[in-house]
C-alpha cells in the first residue's frame, strides 16, 4: 500500500484518535511528507497505525483524519488552538517565541515537523454542530428588566446575567455593557471580580469545543472563560473548567479548547470571568459545539513502527525499540548496531538490514550519517551535568563517591525491575500510580533522572544499557502522551510546584544526561510541556487564576527550569528572557519576599526562610552561574558581589557548630531527612561552587570559612548530603588543601528585625543562642502540605541554645519535643489540632479563614525587635499576643556577653478554662551523658518521670560529666517551678503527614522546667548561664552582678554592675529617668553603657523600625533627654558627642 508520508528516528508520535502512540524514528520529516492545510490550527495528516512491530512489516493507513497540529506560530502564541481532554488554562502571551529555535538536525528539512504531543479529534460527522450558547455574538440586547440590574446604561445582553463578587470588588460603578460593535465589555478602574454568565444545556456524555474571542487592556487580573458544574453530591466540591488565560494588554485573538464534562449533569454555567483586578476586557463570538463522545480518560499505549529512512548526525545515537529483530549495517565503518543501539562512526550512506529471528528480511532502511551537529548549546548542557552530577569526577576508590554510586545502582536496579511494561498500564510504577496526586508525577520523572545518571556513568552496570535507555525513552514518551503535556492542567488538589518546578527540573536533567539519545523533536516536544506550564519566567501559576511573581528561591528554581530548557531547545531568546528575570533576584527589598539590608530573608510573604528557600536560592544560583556565565547572557559582576554579601550577612551568622539554625528553616524542620546539619551542607556546597568559580582573595576567605564550619561539626558526616560526584570531589579537595586554614569565627550578634529573629555566637565560650519572634509584619509559623503540623509556638519567643551537644536539635528532636512547651515561650495548655491539609480544607469549604483558625497568624503588636550595643551585648523584646488572642505578655531578653536574661511581665489569660505556663527550658538529654539536676544546689530526684513542684527556687543546674554541656539558671527572685525528667515519644509522620514519612515511634529523654502563671503570678525573671557549675551559681547568688530594676507592664530594666550597662524596654512614651541623668522619652529598646562621663546609647523603635546610636558626654548634675532618631542604614554606627 502506498504511504502518504514517512517518519524518521525513534520518537513518540501521539495518535489519540486511535488510542495509541507511535514510537518512530523521527529525526526529521521532509516537507512533501506532511500535507499542510492553510489553516494554522489544524493539519490534514495521513496517519499510519501499527499496534505491534514484532510481526508487522508495513503499517495500515488511515486517510484524511483532521487533527490539531500546532504549528510554530501556534506554539509561539502558547497553543491557543490546543484542544484538550481536561481543564487547561493556558497563558496566551508567550514567554517563548519558538521561531527562534535552532533548525532541526537534518538541515534539508523545512520547518514542517510532526509533533509528538497528543492531538484530539476536532470533528465528528455525527455531532450536533449547534452552538449551545445563546446570543454568543451579543447581537441581541434589550432594556434591563430590573431596577437593581448591574448592567451599564440600562441595557443588557439577552440571555446573559451579571455576577459581581461584592466581597472582593471595590469598584462602585464597573462598566458591563455591549458596545457598538456588539461585543461584551467589562471595565473597571478599581478592583473588580465578577462575570457575565449563562446557563447552558449539555449532554454530559459528549465533549464540546469552546471558542471565543478576547482582547484585554491593562488587565491586572486573569481574564478567561470558565464553566461551572454543580456537584450532584453536596458534600463534594463543584467542578470548575478553565479556558486559556489572558491578562495585561493583549490584542484581539481567538481561543479554542475542548471541554469534557466531569459530572453527570444536564446544565452548566458558562462564565466570562474577570478575576480580581482592574482594566478592560472584551469578549465576543462565544460558542460551545459538540465534537463527539466524551474522552474516557484512559491512558493510551505506546507502539512503534520501523522508519523508512534515517538521517543520523555523528553526535546522536538511536535505540531500536523492537528487540526481536536483528539489525545489520552494510558498511560497518560508517556505523554499527550494538545490542540494538545504532552508533554512527563516520559520515556517509549505507543501509540497515532488519531481519526476523528466522532470518527473513523485514526491511532495508537507508541510513545517512551526517556531520556532528554539536554546538555551544550542547556544551552548555554537558556543563550543567558536570555541575549538578559530575559523573566525570567519579572515583571508585573514594568511599563517599562509592556510597553515592552504590545507592544509585540499587535504586536504578529497583526502578528497572519494577517498571511496568503491561499494555494496559495506567502508571509506570505501581507505587506512583495516582497522578492526580501531583508528587507522583515528579516522582516518576525523578526515577527517569536517576536511571539516566547511571546510564551516563561509565562504571555503572547500566552504562549505555540499551534496556535502560529504552525504559527512559518509552517512559518519557508515555508520560508526555498521557500525563504531562501542553493539553493537561493543574487540577483538583494538584500542587503547582510539581508541574512548574519538580517535574520540569527532572525532565531537563534527564534530557541533558541522555542528550545523545534524544532527537531535537523529542526535546522540543517534552519541553513544550514545560513551556506550557511555565510560559513566563517572571511568574508561577500562570495557567491558573491566581499567578504570583517568581521571587527568591522560587525564582532560582524557575531559572533552573527555564534556562536549561532554553539550552536544550537551543533557544537563545528563551535563555535571554530567563536570565533577565533572574536578575530580579539581585535587589534588596523593604517588604515582602527577598533579602533585607539587615540580612533578613523572607519568603511566602512574611515567613523567615533563610535556611530553606534561601538555601534553594544559593544551591540553584551556584549551579547556574558556571553555565550562564559562558552564555551571551552573563549575570553582571555587581550582582554576583551581592551574593557574597548575603553569605556574610544572612547565612553565616545562622550557622553554629555546623548547624543552620532551625528558626530560619520554616516547615523544613519537620522533614526527617533534613536536619539542621544537613541544611548546612546544602548551603556550603553552594558556597564552595561559588568559591571555585575564580581564584581570588574573596573566594580564598570563603573557602576558609567553609572549612572552619566543616571542622567545627563533630557529629555529622558532610558527605552524607553531597549528592553529586563533583561536590564530593570539591569538598575532598578543600579539606585536603593545607594552604587554606580553617577560619576562626569571632563573637557576633545579628539582629534580624525584618524577620524578627536574633542570632548570637559567643566565641570565647563557644556557644550559640537564637531567638525566634514574630510581629505584625511576620507570621508565627507556617504549616503547609501536611508539613510542620505542630509548629504552633516556634515563633512565639522560642530560644535555641547551641553548646557542645551538637546533636541536640537532631536525633529526632522535632518529633519528640513537646510542642506545647517550647523553650522560652509563654502558652496555654489548651489542646491544638494538627495543621493538616484535611483540616485547612475543611475550613476552606466552609469559606472560613483557615490560616487564622489553624493559628498561622501575625502578632497583634508591631512592638517586636532587637538591638545590639556591641557584638557581646544586645536586647530583644516582644509585646506578645498568642494565636487566638487569649494570652498576652511583655517578653524581653538581654544578652550580657556570657549571660542571657529572660523577662516576662503583664502576663494575662482571657481563657479561664486553660492554664498558662512559661517554659524555662525543655532540654533533650544526651543518651550517653545524662544530666544531674540541682535545685538550689541540692540534687533533685526526678527518676520517677513525674512532674515535681519546687517552691522558692533561686537556681537550677543541669550538670553533666562533660562540663561543656552544663547549663545554669539563676532566678532573680524566689520562684515556684515544675520540673520533670522523662522520656517522650512521637513519630515524624505526626508532624509531617506525607506518604514518604516514617511512622516509626521515636523516643528521647527531656528535662522540662516550667513556671505557672495566674493573676497574682504574672511575671518571670531569670538568667541562663552557659557552662555554669555550682560554684559559679553560688557566687552569683551572693554577689549579684546583674539585677532586674523594673519588670512591669510599661517597663523592663536590667542592670549589669561590673560593666555599667543598662538594658531598657519601654512599652509606652512615659518618660523614664536613668541613673538620675538620662531621660528616655519614646517607647522603644535602649541599651546604655556608661564609661566615665560618657554614655554610649543605642536605641531601636520597633513601631517605626528606626535605630539610633549616640555617645553623650554628661557631667555630674547634667540631664539629657534621649529619643530615638532614624538613621539611614540599620548597620551604621552614628557617634555624637554632646557638650553642655
Amino acid at each position: 500500500m502506498q504511504k502518504n508520508h514517512r517518519l524518521y528516528g525513534y520518537l513518540l508520535f501521539s495518535n489519540l484518535i486511535f488510542g495509541s502512540a507511535l514510537l518512530i524514528p523521527s529525526l526529521s520529516v521532509k516537507a512533501d511528507e506532511i500535507r499542510n492545510t492553510t489553516d494554522n490550527s489544524t493539519s490534514a495528516l495521513n496517519l499510519p497505525v501499527t499496534k505491534n512491530t514484532s510481526n508487522v512489516t508495513s503499517s495500515q493507513e488511515v486517510n484524511n483524519i483532521s487533527v490539531t497540529v500546532p504549528t510554530t506560530e501556534a506554539n509561539a502564541s502558547m497553543q491557543v488552538n490546543n484542544l484538550v481532554n481536561s481543564p487547561q488554562p493556558v497563558q496566551n502571551q508567550p514567554e517563548v517565541d519558538n521561531t527562534s529555535t535552532t533548525p532541526l538536525l537534518n538541515t534539508e528539512i523545512n520547518s514542517s515537523v510532526v509533533s509528538s504531543e497528543p492531538k484530539l479529534v476536532v470533528a465528528d460527522t455525527n455531532s450536533d454542530k449547534t452552538n449551545k450558547v445563546s446570543n454568543g455574538d451579543f447581537s441581541q440586547v434589550k432594556p434591563t428588566s430590573s431596577t437593581t440590574s448591574k448592567w451599564t446604561n440600562k441595557e443588557e445582553a439577552t440571555n446573559w446575567s451579571v455576577y459581581i463578587d461584592d466581597k472582593q470588588t471595590k469598584e462602585t460603578a464597573p462598566i458591563i455593557q455591549v458596545n457598538a460593535n456588539k461585543q461584551l465589555v467589562i471595565s473597571s478602574n478599581s478592583d473588580f471580580r465578577g462575570a457575565v454568565t449563562q446557563k447552558v444545556k449539555i449532554d454530559s456524555t459528549k465533549q464540546y469545543r469552546i471558542d471565543f474571542d478576547i482582547e484585554t487592556s491593562n488587565r491586572t487580573g486573569q481574564t478567561f472563560l470558565r464553566i461551572l458544574e454543580t456537584s450532584p453530591d453536596p458534600k463534594q466540591p463543584n467542578r470548575i473548567w478553565l479556558s486559556a488565560m489572558t491578562n495585561e494588554t493583549s490584542p484581539y485573538h481567538h481561543l479554542t479548547k475542548i471541554y469534557n464534562p466531569y459530572f453527570n449533569v444536564s446544565e452548566v454555567t458558562l462564565e466570562l470571568y474577570c478575576e480580581k483586578g482592574t482594566g478592560k476586557a472584551i469578549f465576543d463570538n462565544i460558542s460551545m459545539t459538540e465534537v463527539g463522545p466524551k474522552d474516557d480518560g484512559k491512558p493510551r499505549s505506546v507502539v512503534t513502527v520501523l522508519p523508512e529512512k534515517l538521517f543520523l548526525p555523528l553526535n546522536k545515537k538511536i535505540v531500536f525499540t523492537d528487540t526481536t529483530y536483528s539489525y545489520n549495517i552494510n558498511h560497518t565503518d560508517l556505523a554499527e548496531v550494538v545490542n540494538g543501539l545504532l552508533i554512527p562512526k563516520a559520515t556517509g550512506q549505507t543501509t540497515i538490514m532488519v531481519t526476523a529471528p528466522d532470518g527473513q528480511l523485514i526491511k532495508e532502511i537507508p541510513l545517512s550519517v551526517l556531520p556532528s551537529t554539536e554546538d555551544n548549546y550542547d556544551k552548555f548542557a554537558k556543563e550543567w551535568i558536570d555541575v549538578t552530577f559530575g559523573n566525570k569526577s567519579f572515583d571508585a576508590s573514594d568511599e563517599n563517591m562509592l556510597r553515592l554510586f552504590n545507592e544509585l545502582e540499587t535504586k536504578v536496579a529497583s526502578h528497572i525491575s519494577t517498571f511496568n511494561t503491561q499494555d494496559d498500564r495506567t502508571s509506570l510504577w505501581n507505587d506512583l500510580k495516582n497522578f492526580s496526586n501531583s508528587p507522583d508525577i515528579t516522582g516518576t520523572y525523578r526515577r527517569f533522572e536517576e536511571i539516566a545518571k547511571q546510564i551516563a556513568t561509565p562504571t555503572s552496570q547500566f552504562y549505555q544499557s540499551v534496556d535502560a535507555i529504552r525504559i527512559v525513552k518509552e517512559g518519557m514518551a508515555w508520560m508526555n502522551l498521557n500525563v504531562y503535556n501542553p493539553n493537561k492542567d493543574i487540577e483538583g488538589k494538584a500542587n503547582w510546584w510539581d508541574y512548574e518546578i519538580g517535574s520540569p527540573r527532572a525532565i531537563v536533567n534527564t534530557l541533558c544526561l541522555l542528550n545523545d539519545y534524544f532527537t531535537m523533536e523529542e526535546i522540543i516536544s517534552y519541553t513544550n510541556a514545560i513551556e506550557h506550564f511555565v510560559p513566563d519566567a517572571n511568574y508561577f501559576r500562570m495557567t491558573l487564576t491566581n499567578p504570583f511573581a517568581a521571587l527568591g528561591g522560587n525564582l532560582v528554581d524557575m531559572g533552573r527550569v527555564k534556562i536549561i530548557s532554553g539550552i536544550l531547545r537551543k533557544d537563545n531568546q528563551l535563555i535571554a528572557k530567563a536570565t533577565t528575570s533572574l536578575n530580579n533576584l539581585f535587589t534588596m527589598v523593604s517588604e515582602g519576599n527577598g533579602f533585607y539590608k539587615d540580612g533578613s530573608y523572607i519568603d511566602h510573604t512574611n515567613v523567615a526562610y533563610t535556611g530553606a528557600y534561601g538555601n534553594v536560592l544559593i544551591d540553584g544560583i551556584s549551579q547556574l552561574l558556571p553555565v550562564v556565565q559562558k552564555t551571551d547572557h552573563k549575570i553582571p559582576d555587581d550582582n554576583i558581589k551581592l551574593i557574597y554579601q548575603w553569605i556574610d550577612n544572612s547565612f553565616l551568622p545562622l550557622i553554629v557548630h555546623g548547624e543552620l539554625m532551625d528558626m530560619s528553616r520554616g516547615r523544613s524542620i519537620s522533614r526527617e531527612s533534613g536536619s539542621s546539619h544537613t541544611a548546612t551542607i546544602e548551603l556550603l556546597r553552594g558556597f564552595l561552587r561559588l568559591a571555585d568559580l575564580s581564584d581570588n582573595t574573596q573566594n580564598h576567605v570563603l573557602k576558609s570559612k567553609i572549612k572552619g564550619i566543616l571542622q567545627s561539626d563533630k557529629v555529622f558526616d558532610p558527605y552524607k548530603n553531597l549528592l553529586s560526584y563533583s561536590d564530593i570531589s570539591a569538598f575532598k579537595q578543600l579539606l585536603a588543601d593545607d594552604s587554606i586554614p580553617p577560619y576562626r569565627f569571632e563573637t557576633r550578634l545579628n539582629t534580624y528585625n525584618s524577620m524578627d529573629k536574633l542570632a548570637y555566637y559567643n566565641a570565647d565560650k563557644d556557644f550559640g543562642f537564637a531567638l525566634s519572634l514574630h510581629s505584625d509584619r511576620t507570621q508565627n509559623f507556617e504549616a503547609m502540605n501536611n508539613e510542620n503540623t505542630r509548629g504552633w509556638y516556634t515563633g512565639d519567643g522560642m530560644f535555641y541554645y547551641y553548646n557542645d551537644d551538637q546533636a541536640h536539635y537532631s536525633d529526632n528532636y522535632w518529633p519528640t519535643v513537646d510542642p506545647y512547651y517550647m523553650p522560652g515561650t509563654t502558652e496555654s495548655d489548651t489542646p491544638r489540632d494538627d495543621v493538616t491539609v484535611k483540616l485547612t480544607d475543611s475550613y476552606n469549604k466552609q469559606k472560613l479563614d483557615s490560616k487564622v483558625l489553624t493559628g498561622q497568624v501575625t502578632n497583634a503588636s508591631p512592638f517586636v525587635g532587637s538591638v545590639k550595643l556591641t557584638e557581646e551585648y544586645g536586647l530583644a523584646a516582644m509585646q506578645f499576643s498568642n494565636w487566638n488572642r487569649t494570652i498576652s505578655a511583655n517578653k524581653g531578653w538581654v544578652i550580657l556577653n556570657d549571660k542571657i536574661v529572660f523577662l516576662g511581665s503583664h502576663i494575662t489569660n482571657k481563657d479561664n478554662s486553660s492554664n498558662v505556663f512559661t517554659t524555662i527550658d525543655q532540654r533533650k538529654v544526651t543518651p550517653d551523658s545524662p544530666y544531674r539536676v540541682y535545685v538550689n544546689g541540692i540534687l533533685a530526684d526526678l527518676t520517677d518521670s513525674l512532674e515535681h513542684s519546687f517552691a522558692n527556687v533561686h537556681s537550677i543546674l543541669l550538670e553533666n560529666d562533660n562540663p561543656e554541656l552544663n547549663i545554669g539558671y539563676l532566678f532573680m527572685e524566689a520562684t515556684e517551678l515544675l520540673l520533670k525528667d522523662s522520656y517522650q515519644t512521637g513519630s515524624w509522620y505526626a508532624i509531617n503527614q506525607n506518604k514518604t514519612t516514617s511512622t516509626e515511634i521515636k523516643s528521647n529523654r527531656f528535662i522540662t522546667i516550667k513556671q505557672s502563671h495566674n493573676s497574682t503570678n504574672n511575671t518571670y525573671a531569670y538568667m541562663m548561664l552557659p557552662k555554669a557549675n555550682l560554684d559559679i551559681l553560688n557566687k552569683l547568688i551572693h554577689n549579684r552582678q546583674v539585677s532586674v530594676i523594673e519588670n512591669t507592664d510599661k517597663l523592663q530594666v536590667v542592670y549589669e554592675k561590673n560593666t555599667n550597662t543598662w538594658a531598657i524596654i519601654k512599652y509606652s512614651n512615659d518618660s523614664y529617668t536613668l541613673n538620675d541623668q538620662l531621660h528616655l522619652t519614646k517607647a522603644g529598646l535602649y541599651m546604655v553603657q556608661k564609661n566615665g562621663i560618657h554614655y554610649h546609647i543605642v536605641s531601636y523603635n520597633p513601631l517605626a523600625q528606626e535605630k539610633d546610636t549616640q555617645t553623650l558626654k554628661v557631667k555630674p548634675n547634667d540631664f539629657k533627654a534621649i529619643s530615638i532618631k532614624p538613621i539611614k542604614e540599620i548597620d551604621d554606627l552614628l557617634l555624637i558627642d554632646t557638650h553642655k
